[in-house]
């Protein structure tokens, strides 16, 4: 059973969808084997050479860093639609609504690739102190804000939220 497309403005990209599953499934699908293999063989061998533990620890480590890093980022991507006077968000927790007024500041990340919107909701509502999305693509200079940030902050002025105009990294 598929979900209904929601009305209004996708913000989010349609890519998002890759960054919540498909990368952090082929980090630890294709590159797991391959750390654990030397492990497993070196467990199982002859054990007439000396066996390398602090450089497959370290590969060990790594992956395992990588996993963590993958699924906390994957987790906090949401798809977003900017509908009348509110932002519908879809995640891994179902889809819920964000009134426009109940955002305190949207922020753009400058130094990640792809560049991720942050969205800050006035606290005490239950909500993650922080929301984040990766924008549409969009034609602009990559110097000043992605449009994205700028409808958004418009859209919330509008509706009576005070999205700070800030240009910086989270």
């Amino acid at each position: 059973m598929t979900t209904p497309q929601p009305n209004g403005t996708r913000l989010s990209a349609r890519t998002t969808v890759l960054s919540r599953v498909l990368i952090p499934l082929l980090w630890i699908v294709a590159l797991g084997p391959a750390i654990l293999a030397p492990w497993v063989g070196m467990l199982i061998g002859s054990g007439d050479e000396p066996f390398p533990w602090l450089y497959h620890g370290i590969l060990l480590a790594a992956w395992v860093f990588g996993i963590g890093l993958f699924v906390t980022f994957a987790l906090s991507l949401r798809d977003v639609w900017l509908e009348d006077d509110h932002l519908r968000l879809r995640g891994w927790h179902g889809e819920e609504e964000l009134p426009l007024a109940q955002i305190d500041r949207v922020k753009e990340s400058l130094f990640l690739k792809p560049r991720l919107v942050y969205i800050y909701p006035l606290p005490g509502d239950g909500r993650p102190d922080r929301l984040a999305f990766i924008p549409a693509q969009r034609r602009w200079l990559p110097l000043g804000l992605h449009p994205v940030i700028t409808e958004l902050r418009e859209a919330i002025e509008a509706h009576g939220g005070r999205a700070a105009s800030e240009h910086s990294s989270p």
